[in-house]
């Protein structure tokens, strides 16, 4: 419930690009119907360029978390929303580590 009802968007990547989870706030807030549609996308097209998103890897593994981290990402029609995201790698069994976050849209 404190996922799905969450006003920030949570989000729960692979590093390689999948999108594992997210609630209804992160969808609506890059402007898809919902968190479905956006489940179905890879987490490179909410990047306006794919070294954004490996720069954001970059420093989310040298540091282990990120905390309000201003990011620009792209929506669904191309246009770019500002997003303050904080984010950890957690560690998954088997070894093959995720992210998770949260973001709210920059006012």
């Amino acid at each position: 419930m404190l996922f799905e009802r969450n006003v920030a968007g949570v989000f729960r990547t692979t590093l390689d690009g999948r999108f594992l989870d997210c609630n209804d706030a992160l969808a609506s807030y890059l402007g898809y119907a919902s968190r479905e549609e956006l489940l179905s996308r890879e987490t490179w097209d909410i990047y306006h360029q794919r070294s954004d998103r490996e720069k954001f890897l970059s420093q989310l593994q040298r540091d282990r978390a990120l905390t309000n981290l201003r990011i620009q990402l792209k929506k669904k029609d191309g246009s770019s929303v500002t997003g303050v995201v904080n984010a950890t790698i957690i560690p998954a069994e088997g070894g093959a580590s995720h992210v998770l976050g949260t973001m709210v849209e920059e006012s």
